[in-house]
């Protein structure tokens, strides 16, 4: 069962910027932050928010392309909720048809022995 598609959500007021290419390696990405339109985009989706006060976003980069030939980059609120996990409805069987629990059956484990020694037989262990 997949999870039901939900309107997708773009960040507005935060921009995901390209590297420069004599960045160090060390340089993972460069954002913009509008500070006013940001703050106000949060205020109006503060519903977003995890319990704990998060809301996840992911850069993304379209297929459309912006004034310089590049693919547009923008932040789309993550809004993946796990699908709650139903557990199986049994059957719980009554005293009276309850079966005794059934003792697994254990394969002898093969005794190792070292090449060249004898085995040695359980009556001359000293305990």
């Amino acid at each position: 069962m997949q999870p039901e598609q939900t309107e997708k959500v773009f960040v507005s007021g935060m921009y995901l910027d390209r590297v420069h290419e004599n960045a160090p390696d060390f340089v993972l990405t460069n954002q913009t932050i509008h500070i006013e339109h940001f703050i106000a985009w949060l205020q109006e989706n503060k519903h977003l928010a995890s319990e704990r006060g998060y809301i996840k976003v992911v850069g993304k980069e379209s297929r459309n392309k912006d004034d310089k030939g590049f693919n547009k980059r923008y932040f789309e609120v993550d809004t993946y909720k796990k699908p709650e996990e139903t557990t199986p409805v049994t059957n719980t069987p009554t005293q009276d048809t309850a079966q005794p629990p059934v003792a697994p059956v254990v394969a002898p484990v093969a005794q190792q022995v070292p090449a060249g020694e004898q085995p040695i037989a359980p009556e001359d262990l000293p305990f």
